[in-house]
């Protein structure tokens, strides 16, 4: 699998980003529990599952934001060029469309990659300690796979997401809460 990218300078990082074969093993046999096999089978961003992953990303976020302002540092122009360049990478490699929102399975794995991207990237620029899911989300990315969704392996699993998802993820210690399991993904 590949390495995490090191470098807290942004060119570094860009170059790096810039050698992944980003999504060229979608579709290709993978010995893998949890699959999908076609864009279509994607379940959307309001899945449970899915919408637990994104709420885990979006509160790593908010942790990174509130690490940066705490030490002085405005985070918010180098997460942006980050999301931008990261998603100019990306998007020419799958059947992105510039007119379809979240629903549309190619948008959503785009800006997926380009949220792991920029928060792998701010963690190594503020030396923040990698999240394992992050670091999990990142090795499937770079072997160029999409891990859509955490794979729901129980009926408690799939109540839990049923219930984050009605109600939002519990905000207090929700990452480091969801960092102590060993997560799976569905992958495609």
């Amino acid at each position: 699998m590949e390495t995490i990218p090191g470098s807290t300078d942004f060119n570094d990082f860009l170059d790096t980003v810039s050698t992944i074969k980003w999504f060229s093993d979608i579709g290709i046999y993978l010995d893998h529990p949890y699959r999908i096999h076609g864009w279509a089978e994607w379940d959307g961003p309001e899945h449970p599952a899915n919408s637990a992953l994104n709420g885990w990303l979006y509160e790593l976020y908010e942790q990174i934001l509130g690490t940066a302002k705490n030490r002085d540092i405005d985070l918010a122009p180098l997460w942006e060029n980050v999301i931008k360049s990261l998603t100019t990478i990306v998007k020419d490699t799958v059947p992105y469309d510039e007119n379809e929102d979240a629903w549309f399975a190619p948008n959503a794995a785009v800006w997926h990659a380009a949220w792991v991207g920029a928060l792998i990237f701010s963690h190594k620029y503020l030396d923040l300690k990698l999240p394992k899911i992050l670091q999990n989300q990142w090795e499937w990315f770079s072997r160029g796979h999409w891990p859509c969704a955490f794979a729901i392996q129980s009926v408690e699993e799939a109540e839990s997401f049923k219930k984050w998802y009605r109600d939002g993820p519990p905000s207090e210690g929700f990452v480091d809460h969801m960092d102590k399991k060993a997560w799976d993904f569905v992958i495609f």
